[in-house]
């Protein structure tokens, strides 16, 4: 099983500019495989801050690209969303060109309205729509949970080999989520025992063959007690080191990069 450590907020200008909550500047950033979320859009603002990245980036540090469209993507007419996707893609393979990964939440049945967002089916049409306006230049792409309280995920391909990969909630805005709450004091152990009920056999398990995105932490964890909620910074690459050291032998921790060319190769024949 492959897992990989997505970043959140990378959709947001402010995780570029703050340097990822400051988690960039962390000594410890190098030890362990991230998956940082970036907004290739404010590379057309800020140059010199995607250079900076691309420069100071270790081994370790690999890069996914958030849609800048959320949801409301999917409803542009056809000639604006070509433009969307051609110039995303573009920026991708200028500013983080190994993975060209995109994550683009929801499949079809988006209607506009936050009440009818969730659930919703992965719609391969729609991601089929984008690679073909992309030039079939993405490698992978990525979506949210399709409920809030669905421990189920798809794993699928596209007929180009592309895989379209959902995080379960249960990693998904990982020790953020109040009924998905990890444990203040050993949040690797909890991560931990949710990785492992993605490679077993009961419920919320994943589809095989494996591989899962663990979605969240750079912008710290929540506390939940007697109903309040307390922000706790937590350093992503002391999580993972220890994530790592929880695990058996068979779940493999990767960047991006490695994960991408993983899952392409597990594509089915």
């Amino acid at each position: 099983m492959q897992v990989t450590f997505q970043t959140n907020e990378g959709d947001t200008p402010k995780s570029a500019i703050g340097l990822q909550h400051g988690s960039w500047l962390d000594p410890r950033r190098g030890s362990a495989p991230v998956s940082w979320g970036f907004n290739p859009r404010l590379c057309l603002l800020f140059p010199v801050v995607c250079e900076y990245y691309a420069a100071t980036a270790t081994p370790q540090d690999s890069f996914f690209s958030h849609s800048s469209g959320y949801m409301n993507v999917w409803e542009a007419e056809d000639a604006p969303f070509q433009r969307f996707a051609a110039q995303t893609i573009a920026l991708v393979e200028r500013y983080m060109p190994a993975s060209r990964s995109i994550d683009v939440w929801t499949g079809s049945e988006y209607n506009g309205t936050a009440e009818k967002t969730f659930p919703v089916p992965v719609s391969l049409k729609n991601y089929s729509r984008y690679q073909k306006a992309a030039g079939g230049k993405v490698q992978m792409f990525t979506q949210a949970p399709s409920g809030f309280d669905n421990g189920t995920a798809t794993n699928l391909w596209l007929g180009d080999g592309t895989p379209v990969f959902m995080t379960p909630r249960y990693l998904h805005y990982v020790c953020e989520i109040p009924y998905y709450a990890c444990d203040p004091t050993r949040p690797e152990a909890t991560i931990a025992q949710r990785i492992l009920r993605a490679m077993g056999d009961g419920d919320g398990a994943l589809p095989s063959p494996r591989f899962a995105m663990v979605y969240g932490l750079v912008s710290g964890m929540r506390t939940y007690s007697g109903g309040s909620t307390t922000k706790v910074h937590v350093s992503i690459f002391e999580v993972i080191e220890k994530v790592q050291a929880l695990l058996p032998e068979a779940v493999e921790v990767v960047t991006t990069d490695e994960f991408v060319a993983l899952a392409r190769a597990a594509a089915p024949q």
